[in-house]
């Protein structure tokens, strides 16, 4: 009985453990040469101090054209899903991307 109240206790105390975030998350370390695309950080909302160099940079697109293209994903990923749809729903999911296609060309226009 007493060892099966030392192997609960240590089940309980390595389930608390075990979630715990690794050193290198909470004190993050930047370099100069970190990548900055958003293809290889993800959201790019990782490095909120690098953004000013983000958007300055080279080879980053303008910010307009970078939300417009996202539109435009968005809206070929719905259309790609309408075609699998059933009828009645394929009309909706049309309607929704040609309104993000609608979208992607006002950011376009802000631009301009």
């Amino acid at each position: 009985m007493m060892v099966n109240r030392y192997a609960l206790a240590f089940v309980v105390f390595a389930a608390f453990v075990n979630p715990v975030p690794s050193r290198a998350e909470f004190h993050p370390i930047r370099w100069r040469h970190d990548p900055m695309s958003d293809d290889i950080m993800g959201s790019s909302l990782e490095a909120r101090e690098c953004e000013p160099l983000r958007r300055t940079a080279a080879c980053e697109e303008p910010l307009e054209r970078k939300v417009a293209r996202q539109w435009r994903d968005l809206a070929e990923r719905v259309r790609r899903l309408a075609a699998l749809c059933a009828d009645e729903e394929r009309q909706r999911w049309l309607t929704l991307a040609d309104e993000y296609e609608l979208r992607a060309q006002r950011w376009e226009q802000r631009q301009g």
